[in-house]
């Protein structure tokens, strides 16, 4: 008669508290609010510990107004459960106005928010929320409208220990040049402590690009890919100073994945030319010294050099 073994599995319970946690954690806010919490007393018991949630990532590319709905709800509630000790923070298509106000108003302890694909969140209430992230180190929006010349003055004013700030431009296109340089320049008067910077599909010109690197003198790495108005840097005097001045440089010329800027409903239809909406009417024509030369005004009259 053929003997038979049993095999002994591990007990969950027996795993540390902090594995535990960690593994609930890796599940999503979701999973625990819809499931992992009621397994047992012991799962329930860590998942109100608010040092749980000290770190809170939610992606999502659902735009469904019911999917948007349930993932605030889950995230009003998650961010409840960290009682303040929020530090990170990461959220997409979902967030609003309301859900910002209410991260703001949980702590001032968030370092890092990214706000991805979250078109519902204004500049407006991102100014008011900027207000209450003063321990802010990284800084993230992305296919969003927040990222306005105001809200990135407010958040640079606010937020003194803002150390990395990444910025992809929606699609849209500008048709007054004097509008090109505006978020630039807010970053250029407003951030000098700035270590990486990341503006992918920026409108600004040369003249945005000098202002910078005159302001922001602590730059370690800047990345304006697809910044379309900005010339072509390669063996220019502005090319050279951006090579010398910055450890890690990647200019508006070099390659970039296309798929930073299409979106669902135009993934398909490309046309012949993929970077038509990205164009304004400034930067057709040329680019030149006086660019170089109002940027140094610009600079001068800031108090930037």
């Amino acid at each position: 008669m053929e003997e038979t073994t049993t095999v002994a599995f591990p007990n969950w319970l027996d795993l540390p508290r902090d594995v535990t946690a960690k593994i609930l954690q890796n599940a999503g806010p979701e999973e625990v609010f819809k499931t992992a919490q009621l397994v047992c007393p012991q799962w329930h018991n860590i998942s109100m510990d608010p040092l749980m949630w000290r770190t809170l990532h939610m992606p999502s590319r659902d735009t469904s107004s019911a999917v948007k709905d349930k993932l605030a709800k889950i995230c009003f509630r998650a961010v409840d459960r960290s009682c303040g000790h929020l530090e990170d923070i990461s959220i997409e298509t979902f967030g609003t106005d309301s859900l910002l106000n209410h991260i703001a108003n949980s702590g001032n302890t968030v370092k890092r928010l990214r706000l991805a694909y979250c078109t519902d969140i204004t500049s407006q209430e991102m100014i008011k929320a900027a207000k209450k992230f003063p321990q802010l180190e990284e800084l993230e929006i992305s296919y969003s409208y927040v990222s306005s010349k105001d809200s990135i003055q407010a958040i640079g004013q606010s937020c003194p220990n803002l150390k990395v700030l990444k910025i992809i431009m929606e699609r849209r296109k500008i048709k007054d040049e004097s509008e090109c340089n505006d978020e630039a320049f807010a970053i250029a008067k407003t951030m000098p402590n700035l270590r990486h910077l990341i503006l992918l599909g920026n409108h600004m010109s040369t003249a945005g690009l000098v202002a910078i690197l005159d302001g922001c003198r602590h730059l370690e790495s800047l990345d304006v890919r697809g910044c379309f108005g900005v010339q072509y840097l390669g063996g220019t005097r502005l090319g050279k100073r951006c090579t010398e001045q910055i450890k890690e440089f990647q200019g508006s010329d070099e390659y970039l994945d296309r798929s930073w800027y299409l979106t669902e409903e135009t993934s398909d239809d490309k046309g012949d030319d993929p970077y038509s909406d990205m164009y304004c009417d400034c930067v057709l024509t040329e680019s030149s010294e006086d660019e170089e030369a109002f940027a140094y005004r610009f600079a001068i009259e800031y108090g930037l050099i």
